[in-house]
């Protein structure tokens, strides 16, 4: 075991044990494990036990997971909680695996969770962490889930050290390569599901062309609960897309819209669309 790997295994218990977002503990942690962060490829156990294999530390999914043993909890509970035993949910952008193997784990009655990643790069980890965990309540699909179907479109991979921010926007000076699409809606009809609860979408700013591509499932009367990301600067450079266009389409559909800290502190909806900032985003539809 070398010096890197001994820090690790020394200082990762210490930090789990402070509280998840105390003030200066990632900026400590950053500082203290240095050099170690630099590895790739790390074996990670998380809290409920999971285990993942993680491309790079320096990453936030990475580097949340071991400092923490857990990657953006709130969120992940908020899905645990609403989500029913046999319940289905969608993890779109599902990147190494983190919410798809967390919630698959979280039920005595296991969930049936739909994970799908457009990197194949990521998806390699994808399926190791799946295996890893023994989930065969899991179902992998590496393709982009775009409104067009049966198609192909560029994509830009992510170096390991943002292995998080794949993207059909171009990136990092890299050369795009080409993966197939497919719509939410043709994809749950090929799998003979009617009925989905939950909805995890984070798709670096191309969240609207998702929900084009799943109207009936987002028309039903008792459509998903859906949680997304908002970035202001990722929706930005989204190609022909305008900085809100996910929460219009929402909307549309009779949605309402909450920030997650919102919603867990029992406030109102949103009156406007968010154009600014980042944020977690819960989209309820209205009975």
């Amino acid at each position: 075991m070398n010096s890197s790997q001994l820090k690790l295994k020394v200082l990762t218990p210490l930090f789990r044990s402070l509280p998840i977002g105390l003030k200066g503990k990632s900026r400590l942690a950053r500082y203290l494990f240095n050099a170690a962060l630099k590895h790739h490829d790390i074996s990670i156990v998380a809290r409920d036990g999971a285990r993942y294999l993680v491309p790079s530390l320096t990453e936030p999914i990475g580097f949340y997971l071991l400092i923490d043993g857990i990657y953006e909890k709130s969120a992940i509970d908020f899905i645990i909680k609403i989500l029913p035993p046999r319940g289905t949910f969608l993890d779109i952008g599902a990147n190494i695996g983190v919410f798809a193997v967390t919630v698959a784990k979280s039920f005595k009655n296991p969930a049936c969770v739909v994970a799908i990643e457009a990197s194949p790069k990521v998806a390699t980890y994808l399926h190791k962490n799946i295996k890893a965990n023994d989930l065969k309540n899991v179902k992998i699909f590496e393709l982009a889930a775009t409104d067009i179907d049966n198609s192909t479109v560029a994509f830009y991979e992510p170096p390991d050290d943002h292995f998080g921010m794949g993207s059909i926007a171009p990136q990092f000076h890299n050369s795009p390569i080409r993966v197939m699409t497919k719509t939410i809606d043709t994809l749950l009809n090929e799998l003979k599901v009617s009925q989905v609860d939950v909805i995890k979408v984070d798709v670096e700013g191309y969240e609207s062309i998702v929900f084009k591509g799943a109207r009936d499932i987002l028309s039903k009367p008792k459509a998903p609960i859906i949680i997304f990301e908002f970035c202001d600067w990722a929706e930005d450079r989204a190609q022909n897309l305008e900085i809100g266009d996910a929460q219009r389409i929402l909307v549309e559909f009779g949605y309402k819209i909450w920030r997650l800290n919102d919603i867990l502190n029992q406030k109102k909806p949103l009156n406007h669309i968010v154009e600014h900032g980042s944020d977690t985003l819960i989209a309820i539809k209205s009975n």
